[in-house]
Protein backbone atom coordinates (compact mmCIF):
# COMPACT_ATOMS: atom_id res chain seq x y z
CA UNK A 1 0.00 0.00 0.00
CA UNK A 2 2.63 2.37 1.17
CA UNK A 3 2.96 5.92 3.11
CA UNK A 4 -0.06 8.03 2.13
CA UNK A 5 0.37 10.81 4.36
CA UNK A 6 2.84 13.09 6.57
CA UNK A 7 1.08 13.73 9.82
CA UNK A 8 2.79 16.25 12.74
CA UNK A 9 2.14 17.48 16.05
CA UNK A 10 3.64 21.59 16.23
CA UNK A 11 3.38 24.05 19.00
CA UNK A 12 5.51 26.72 17.88
CA UNK A 13 5.76 26.17 14.20
CA UNK A 14 9.13 24.15 13.88
CA UNK A 15 7.22 20.80 13.31
CA UNK A 16 5.17 22.32 10.79
CA UNK A 17 7.88 23.36 8.20
CA UNK A 18 9.60 20.83 8.36
CA UNK A 19 6.68 18.75 7.78
CA UNK A 20 5.48 20.91 5.32
CA UNK A 21 8.46 21.19 3.29
CA UNK A 22 8.70 16.90 3.53
CA UNK A 23 5.17 16.63 2.29
CA UNK A 24 6.48 18.84 -0.48
CA UNK A 25 9.61 16.58 -1.24
CA UNK A 26 7.47 12.89 -1.65
CA UNK A 27 4.15 14.50 -3.18
CA UNK A 28 2.35 13.49 -0.28
CA UNK A 29 -0.68 15.29 1.61
CA UNK A 30 0.69 16.79 4.94
CA UNK A 31 -2.22 17.04 8.08
CA UNK A 32 -2.20 17.97 12.01
CA UNK A 33 -2.80 14.91 13.93
CA UNK A 34 -6.05 15.91 14.46
CA UNK A 35 -6.95 16.53 10.93
CA UNK A 36 -5.81 12.92 9.97
CA UNK A 37 -7.51 11.36 12.65
CA UNK A 38 -11.00 12.89 10.73
CA UNK A 39 -9.81 12.33 7.09
CA UNK A 40 -7.83 9.17 6.89
CA UNK A 41 -9.08 5.76 7.99
CA UNK A 42 -7.35 3.59 10.78
CA UNK A 43 -3.98 1.29 9.86
CA UNK A 44 -3.14 4.13 7.19
CA UNK A 45 0.61 4.10 6.80
CA UNK A 46 2.60 7.48 7.21
CA UNK A 47 5.28 9.21 8.46
CA UNK A 48 5.09 11.01 11.94
CA UNK A 49 6.35 14.58 12.80
CA UNK A 50 6.50 15.65 16.55
CA UNK A 51 8.11 17.86 18.78
CA UNK A 52 9.55 17.35 21.77
CA UNK A 53 8.96 17.97 25.18
CA UNK A 54 11.17 16.41 28.03
CA UNK A 55 12.08 13.62 25.84
CA UNK A 56 8.60 13.11 25.10
CA UNK A 57 7.49 12.86 20.94
CA UNK A 58 4.10 15.02 21.35
CA UNK A 59 0.94 13.05 19.83
CA UNK A 60 3.31 9.98 19.28
CA UNK A 61 1.77 7.60 21.16
CA UNK A 62 -1.63 8.79 20.24
CA UNK A 63 -0.80 8.45 16.45
CA UNK A 64 0.82 4.89 17.04
CA UNK A 65 -2.60 3.79 18.21
CA UNK A 66 -4.50 4.83 15.19
CA UNK A 67 -2.02 4.86 12.34
CA UNK A 68 0.58 2.31 11.00
CA UNK A 69 3.59 4.52 11.37
CA UNK A 70 6.62 3.46 8.66
CA UNK A 71 9.35 6.85 10.17
CA UNK A 72 9.18 8.99 12.83
CA UNK A 73 11.04 12.86 12.76
CA UNK A 74 11.73 14.33 16.28
CA UNK A 75 12.14 17.72 16.55
CA UNK A 76 13.92 19.39 19.41
CA UNK A 77 16.32 22.28 19.84
CA UNK A 78 19.16 20.31 20.86
CA UNK A 79 21.86 19.08 18.98
CA UNK A 80 21.88 15.75 17.29
CA UNK A 81 24.32 13.51 19.37
CA UNK A 82 24.15 10.24 20.18
CA UNK A 83 23.08 10.38 23.91
CA UNK A 84 19.49 12.23 22.75
CA UNK A 85 18.33 10.09 19.88
CA UNK A 86 18.99 6.92 22.38
CA UNK A 87 17.01 8.72 25.07
CA UNK A 88 14.20 9.50 22.40
CA UNK A 89 14.12 6.11 21.54
CA UNK A 90 14.17 4.84 24.45
CA UNK A 91 11.40 7.45 26.31
CA UNK A 92 9.06 7.17 23.41
CA UNK A 93 9.67 3.23 23.29
CA UNK A 94 10.88 2.94 19.08
CA UNK A 95 11.34 -0.13 18.31
CA UNK A 96 11.92 -0.98 14.46
CA UNK A 97 10.92 1.92 13.00
CA UNK A 98 13.53 4.14 11.46
CA UNK A 99 13.69 7.65 13.65
CA UNK A 100 15.32 10.74 12.58
CA UNK A 101 16.47 13.78 14.57
CA UNK A 102 15.56 17.14 13.27
CA UNK A 103 16.77 20.48 14.86
CA UNK A 104 13.53 22.77 15.29
CA UNK A 105 14.12 25.61 17.55
CA UNK A 106 12.52 27.65 20.09
CA UNK A 107 10.63 31.15 20.70
CA UNK A 108 9.30 31.80 24.23
CA UNK A 109 6.98 34.10 22.31
CA UNK A 110 4.95 31.77 20.54
CA UNK A 111 4.93 29.23 23.70
CA UNK A 112 1.60 28.98 25.71
CA UNK A 113 1.13 27.95 29.27
CA UNK A 114 2.64 25.75 31.03
CA UNK A 115 5.11 25.64 27.68
CA UNK A 116 5.68 29.36 28.40
CA UNK A 117 6.49 28.68 32.08
CA UNK A 118 8.79 25.49 32.07
CA UNK A 119 11.02 27.37 28.87
CA UNK A 120 11.32 29.96 31.41
CA UNK A 121 12.17 27.97 34.37
CA UNK A 122 14.25 26.18 32.09
CA UNK A 123 16.34 29.50 31.45
CA UNK A 124 16.72 30.30 35.00
CA UNK A 125 18.51 26.95 35.58
CA UNK A 126 20.55 26.94 32.32
CA UNK A 127 21.83 30.28 33.65
CA UNK A 128 22.30 29.32 37.36
CA UNK A 129 24.86 26.67 35.56
CA UNK A 130 26.63 28.90 32.92
CA UNK A 131 27.49 30.67 35.54
CA UNK A 132 28.71 28.31 38.01
CA UNK A 133 29.76 25.13 36.37
CA UNK A 134 33.66 24.22 36.54
CA UNK A 135 33.71 22.62 33.13
CA UNK A 136 34.32 24.52 29.99
CA UNK A 137 31.86 22.33 27.86
CA UNK A 138 28.72 22.37 30.00
CA UNK A 139 29.52 26.15 30.79
CA UNK A 140 29.20 27.14 27.07
CA UNK A 141 25.96 24.63 26.16
CA UNK A 142 24.48 26.10 29.41
CA UNK A 143 24.79 29.47 27.77
CA UNK A 144 24.12 28.83 24.50
CA UNK A 145 20.92 27.36 25.77
CA UNK A 146 19.99 30.19 28.24
CA UNK A 147 20.30 32.75 25.44
CA UNK A 148 18.29 30.27 22.63
CA UNK A 149 15.17 30.45 25.10
CA UNK A 150 15.32 33.98 25.94
CA UNK A 151 16.81 35.60 22.80
CA UNK A 152 14.83 32.08 20.70
CA UNK A 153 16.64 30.50 18.48
CA UNK A 154 16.02 28.66 14.91
CA UNK A 155 17.98 26.07 13.61
CA UNK A 156 15.55 24.78 10.71
CA UNK A 157 17.43 23.27 8.00
CA UNK A 158 15.42 21.55 5.23
CA UNK A 159 18.70 19.67 3.81
CA UNK A 160 18.12 17.95 6.84
CA UNK A 161 14.81 15.67 5.24
CA UNK A 162 16.81 14.21 2.97
CA UNK A 163 17.25 11.09 5.08
CA UNK A 164 13.79 10.99 5.64
CA UNK A 165 12.74 11.32 1.54
CA UNK A 166 15.49 8.75 0.98
CA UNK A 167 13.97 6.47 3.82
CA UNK A 168 10.30 7.39 2.34
CA UNK A 169 11.25 6.68 -1.50
CA UNK A 170 12.39 2.97 -0.05
CA UNK A 171 9.29 2.17 1.76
Amino acid sequence: MGIRAIIYQSATGYTYRYASALAAATDLPCYTLLEAKKLLPKGTEVVYLGWVRASVIQGLKKALRFFKIQAVAAVGMYISVPSIIQSLTEVNKIVEIPFFYLRGGISLSRSRGLDHAALYAMSLLTARIAKKDTNPTKKRLAQEMTDAIRNGADYYDERSLEPIVQCIQKI
